[in-house]
């Protein structure tokens, strides 16, 4: 089966479960579950007179990108280096080799 169509099936499902059982959700929806979210009322995230997510928690990535881009491209880049830095590295008779017994492989170039 596909994995899209998998995953496509499991957000219908949740979303449906969700809007089904959960207050944070939907409003009319049955569970009140302050229980299940005190840490998120305690870390202020949900607030608890309507358990919902406070508007301070909603925020958008474009609104946090650009303070976290720069510690985020330089995590990138040091680990993009380590891989740079680690691969092969051919000396140019053996790639020519190498190229050559590939193009003969395929019929490109006449044997020599």
């Amino acid at each position: 089966m596909n994995f899209r169509q998998i995953l496509s099936r499991a957000r219908r499902d949740l979303y449906e479960y969700l809007r089904g059982n959960c207050s944070l959700v939907n409003p009319d929806a049955p569970c009140k579950c302050v229980k299940k979210t005190r840490a998120y009322i305690q870390g202020g995230f949900v607030d608890p007179r309507k358990l919902q997510f406070t508007s301070d928690y909603q925020r958008k990535v474009r609104e946090v990108a650009e303070d976290r881009a720069g510690g985020l491209m330089e995590a990138y880049m040091k680990v993009a280096a380590q891989v740079y830095r680690d691969h092969p590295f051919y000396e140019p008779a053996e790639q020519v080799a190498t190229l050559r017994r590939a193009l003969r492989a395929v019929s490109l170039e006449p044997p020599a």
